[in-house]
């Protein structure tokens, strides 16, 4: 039986899984700093919009630096639900330009600034 979502932490990076059929935005933390800007986590904290189905690690913060793991800690993935969608498509990009570039972009917005779960993991 598959898990609804999968979180991992290997080699410095954080990979996260939606195994679902609906979007959602995950924010990461780790030791209670959010993984985008580095600053303390709170339920406003903006995260990734995940699509179903969709695996994505996270290697780096927002500004190219390393995440900031310690020695020893804890990262948490804060998932919040909602509803989203994928953006359409400009047809005024060739399509081989598009594919390559990963033109398929998501929208999201939340239904509340609660996490409906939270997955904590140790490093």
């Amino acid at each position: 039986m598959q898990t609804q979502y999968n979180l991992n932490i290997k080699d410095k990076k954080i990979d996260f899984a939606n195994n679902t059929d609906e979007f959602v935005e995950v924010v990461f933390a780790i030791d209670n700093k959010e993984v985008k800007q580095g600053r303390s986590y709170s339920n406003e904290t903006r995260g990734y919009c995940y699509p179903p189905g969709y695996e994505k690690d996270i290697k780096t913060m927002k500004n190219g630096d390393a995440l900031p793991f310690s020695k020893t800690g804890t990262v948490k993935a804060y998932i919040f639900e909602g509803k989203g969608s994928y953006k359409k498509r400009d047809y005024s990009v060739p399509t081989f330009i598009a594919r390559k570039l990963g033109q398929q972009k998501a929208m999201f917005k939340r239904l509340a600034n609660m996490p409906s779960r939270v997955l904590e993991m140790e490093y």
